[in-house]
């Protein structure tokens, strides 16, 4: 699996690349802002990005709205990284077509299976070749948490 990081700190995108690549076993490529990233989408074709909320210049709403606007990344699936309490925003991202939400700071043992977990819940994973086919249908949305950590995904929608 191919994975797109798009995120303003160096910090966050080595530890989630290497968390990625050397537990998880994905191809990462990174990207430290919006524009970056949006040019890196379209070149790199990733199955999943991971989109860091707030960064200057291009945030992620922005950097998400924008990939959705070209044909040739439309259709990769997005989860989004931002720091703990902003569930708030969850709905927005979610009625804009955001798989899920991912807090910071995040397991770095657990990434790999969180983002599993995600795509699988999406039916977006082909079993035979990895490659993630779609998004997730509101109806279908699940709660998943990673127990034992600082970090939580979600992607239910609670009113």
């Amino acid at each position: 699996m191919k994975v797109l990081i798009i995120d303003d700190e160096e910090d966050t995108r080595s530890i989630a690349s290497m968390s990625l690549g050397l537990i998880g076993g994905a191809e990462v490529v990174e990207a430290c802002d919006g524009y970056e990233g949006v040019k890196k989408a379209a070149e790199e074709k990733p199955d999943v990005i991971i989109l860091d909320l707030l960064m200057p210049g291009m945030d992620g709403t922005e950097t998400f709205k924008t990939l959705k606007r070209n044909p040739a990344t439309e259709g990769i699936p997005v989860i989004f990284l931002t720091v703990t309490g902003m569930f708030e925003e969850f709905d927005n991202l979610k009625a804009m077509g955001a798989l899920a939400v991912l807090t910071k700071p995040f397991d770095p043992t657990l990434l790999t299976s969180q983002i599993t977990e995600i795509l699988n819940a999406a039916g977006n994973k082909d079993s035979d070749s990895d490659v993630v086919k779609g998004h997730l249908d509101t109806a279908e949305s699940d709660a998943l948490s990673a127990s034992g950590s600082e970090s939580a995904i979600r992607t239910d929608n609670t009113d």
